[in-house]
């Protein structure tokens, strides 16, 4: 059993975190008591497909006895982390902070090989084993990552509205039926190994997620940073049912509950848009504002070529709302530029290899389109690569000429996707190809299921 004694400032500082990092560790750790049968069918269907890059960390993984070993779990900034990030963070990982976190692999014959040269101190081992989660990762986790972001977001949404509703304790008394929420500021979870008992220490609780973790929970105790517990991302309907009293206001009475809930209104903030961060948000509006004002146009001279009104104009250059695919299409022809592009303007320029976990996924929440830049534009070439997801019943317009003259090869891998291209309507099944330089398209996912192609755009 973990004792977790919260103090008024850890409830304040308790945040919400997404990490790839996580799922490759947790996917790799199947043989752990919360593991269940989402893992189970993800190792079905992707172990034969495991790099042999991946085969260090797999070795440390499955040796250690806690399920995920503590040194692989990092701390960069933010809420919505990216692999890159945290690997950095791994690779920094100093000799002393190895030889603490080592100290629970034991000693004798069963201890891998590279966990015992990394008590050595040699760092080096680090990216190794950070090579082989980009690459596990890589081929095994990116294709589902987006549906994995977009199941969080469901569940964080979930939470933070408890949190809003009745408070911080009740939102953590309900993560999982092994998890209690005491009204005298203690957290109590259910988790395997020696019981314990922390404080805070005014750090926060770091809650992350976790699309493999369904019958228990994990944790993550590392002296001197936050401790970080591993949650299921849908708990038992019980677990949902359960009455939301505010325990928050009989810990500190109910007028400092008010101030208090008042102030952590951060974690529900950090659920928010898990397709394109603030930040890009933030640079694609200027960027839009950036041509405008470099043709010398006003927002009605914008609107009257883009045939948008100068309300929803205004509104997307101050990153009030998302540009839909649709608008950003029309704006893309206004501009004469392709919409990778655009959007490559507002992110640094692309490296020669762009891996999987690298490339850049822009979701229209109005249609549920997902638009994957595989290869992006970059100055020295003239073709890019994009791979498009349509759910069943989508349908884009881009009904603004686009008289650029570029080549466009779309080829259908998935489902059945309805192409009308400057009004002459095709059917094209998985495996079928068009080629075109259109002036109009529209896209078309008649369903049952969803489309998935792959569209080669190249520059006159």
């Amino acid at each position: 059993m973990l004792t977790v004694n919260f103090a008024v400032p850890d409830l304040a500082r308790t945040r919400v975190v997404v990490s790839p990092m996580d799922h490759v560790l947790t996917a790799l750790s199947g043989s752990h008591g919360w593991a269940g049968t989402r893992r189970a069918r993800w190792w079905t269907r992707m172990r034969g497909r495991i790099p042999h890059t991946a085969a260090p960390l797999i070795e440390v993984v499955g040796a250690c006895r806690t399920g995920v070993p503590d040194f692989l779990v990092t701390h960069p900034q933010g809420t919505h982390r990216q692999l890159a990030d945290e690997l950095d963070a791994l690779a920094a990982t100093t000799p002393a902070e190895l030889r603490q976190a080592l100290a629970g692999y034991g000693a004798g014959r069963g201890v891998p090989r590279i966990v015992a040269e990394l008590r050595e101190g040699d760092t080096r081992q680090l990216r190794w084993l950070a090579n082989g989660a980009q690459a596990l990762f890589r081929t095994c986790l990116a294709e589902d990552w987006s549906d994995i972001r977009r199941h969080l977001q469901t569940d964080i949404a979930h939470r933070a509205h408890v949190c809003g509703e009745a408070g911080i304790g009740a939102m953590l008394g309900v993560l999982h039926h092994r998890v209690g929420w005491q009204e005298d500021g203690v957290l109590r979870c259910a988790v395997g190994g020696p019981d314990r008992t922390l404080d805070l220490d005014g750090r926060g609780l770091e809650l992350h997620p976790n699309f493999f973790v369904q019958d228990g929970v994990g944790a993550v105790l590392v002296p001197g940073r936050p401790v970080v517990l591993l949650h299921p991302t849908i708990g038992p309907s019980s677990d949902r049912g359960r009455s939301t009293a505010d325990p928050l206001t009989g810990l500190i009475g109910s007028a400092r509950a008010r101030v208090l809930r008042a102030g952590v209104s951060h974690i529900r903030d950090s659920i928010t848009d898990m397709g394109i961060d603030t930040a890009a948000d933030e640079r694609l509006a200027e960027r839009l504002a950036e041509l405008r004002v470099e043709r010398g146009w006003t927002l009605e001279e914008l609107a009257r070529r883009a045939d948008v009104s100068r309300s929803t104009l205004s509104r997307v250059e101050r990153a009030e709302v998302s540009p839909t695919a649709a608008l950003l299409g029309r704006l893309c022809t206004v501009y004469g530029r392709s919409m990778s592009r655009l959007l490559a303007e507002v992110e640094a320029a692309p490296a020669r290899l762009v891996r999987a976990g690298d490339q850049r996924v822009w979701r229209d929440e109005a249609t549920g389109y997902v638009r994957r830049s595989v290869s992006p534009p970059h100055g020295s070439l003239r073709a890019e690569v994009i791979e498009g997801r349509l759910p069943a019943g989508a349908d884009i317009a881009y009904d603004k000429p686009d008289n650029t003259g570029r080549e466009h090869h779309l080829w259908v891998l998935d489902g059945l996707l309805s192409m009308t291209v400057d009004g002459t309507e095709h059917l094209l099944e998985a495996g079928d190809c068009l080629r075109f330089t259109a002036e109009t398209s529209r896209f078309h996912c008649p369903g049952p299921a969803g489309a998935r192609y792959a569209l080669v755009v190249v520059e006159p």
